[in-house]
């Protein structure tokens, strides 16, 4: 019973900083309502940015590595996306 109380209470701390990864990541009020759709509306993934830019998911990786993009951001649990807004703004500097 001791030992179940204490993973109950390892559990209880996991979600707590599950939580607060989620509350960095999606800091305005009315993103926590539609996280989905704010995630989409405010980070582009590499798969979507491969085909902005018409290349590989494997060549996003390599120019990212190379830093010949802006810097991604790791949302936590292997999700790692880049900001739109720098996105559009590098393009634009591109002229692409």
């Amino acid at each position: 019973m001791v030992v179940l109380r204490e993973e109950i209470g390892e559990l209880r701390l996991m979600l707590a900083d599950l939580q607060k990864m989620v509350a960095l990541a999606l800091p305005e009020d009315s993103e926590r309502q539609l996280p989905q759709a704010a995630i989409a509306a405010r980070y582009v993934r590499a798969r979507h940015l491969a085909e902005m830019l018409g290349v590989s998911v494997a060549t996003i990786w390599r120019m990212a590595r190379d830093n010949r993009l802006p810097a991604p951001r790791k949302l936590g649990g292997g999700v790692t996306v880049w900001d739109r807004t720098e996105v559009e703004a590098w393009l634009k500097e591109q002229g692409l």
